[in-house]
């Protein structure tokens, strides 16, 4: 099923419980303590949270938070401006099942970048950002995948020069990728995102896959004082968004 996680990072030097003040903050809400994973507890639910502190960081699972630091960041805006929260925030999405990821990038409480994708959507707003350079200028190729006389599939390499849209054969395939240095070194187009997010957290945490790794110490809470006791309703999402409507059954921390 692969990784399917939301939620933000920021810098933070607290402990568990100031790091669950700060979370009542912005729920305005009290939290309450789970004590281990149960079946129906759900990061993408509205009530739902998991977190951990990381090398002077707070990373928080909550994928109900995405859509809206996404696409209406001045609700959030305001929020990290009333709390103070003006270092750089990263919010994250990644839906392996879904081929979908994306993050936003928030500092002295402004959203100044945005990039999310899927294989068939990409949102994004702001300028391009120096980590996120390399990619997104890096240089093209596309893939025709077809079947030949015989039968058999067969992948050809178009460099961007020799791409012409007007010649695509209607029942073939093709996609776009990015290159560094050679084709080996590639990137399919609605990937991009997943890759710098690797790179950015690479950053961060000197680790890979940060957002996978079992830490020693996960805390879980809720909003709800007691679990669950009937089947878990689906997190209400703004329904301009086709997208994380799809996403958010996929949830499953």
């Amino acid at each position: 099923m692969g990784t399917n996680v939301g939620g933000l990072i920021l810098p933070f030097e607290g402990d568990e419980i100031q790091a669950v003040a700060l979370i009542e903050q912005l729920e305005a809400k009290s939290l309450h303590k789970r004590e281990h994973w149960t079946s129906d507890f759900n990061t993408g639910s509205e009530e739902d949270f998991s977190f951990c502190l990381v090398n002077g960081y707070l990373i928080l699972h909550h994928a109900y938070y995405v859509h809206s630091m996404f696409y209406t960041p001045e609700i959030w805006q305001e929020k990290f401006k009333h709390l103070g929260l003006m270092e750089r925030i990263i919010v994250f999405l990644r839906v392996d099942s879904a081929n979908a990821a994306g993050y936003a990038i928030y500092e002295n409480a402004q959203q100044i970048r945005c990039l999310e994708q899927s294989e068939d959507v990409t949102h994004q707003f702001g300028e391009i950002l120096s980590f996120e350079q390399q990619w997104l200028n890096a240089s093209a190729f596309y893939v025709h995948e077809f079947e030949d006389e015989y039968g058999e599939w067969q992948s050809k390499i178009i460099p961007e020069s020799g791409f012409n849209e007007n010649e695509m054969e209607e029942w073939e395939d093709y996609y776009k990728c990015r290159y560094i240095d050679e084709y080996e070194n590639s990137v399919r187009e609605f990937e991009l995102a997943s890759v710098i997010l690797n790179e950015l957290l690479f950053d961060l945490f000197q680790m890979k896959y940060t957002l996978d790794n079992p830490y020693p110490e996960t805390f879980l809470y809720s909003t709800l004082s007691e679990p669950r006791q009937s089947k878990q309703s689906q997190a209400r999402q703004n329904s301009k968004s086709s997208l994380w409507g799809k996403l958010v059954a996929l949830f499953k921390k």
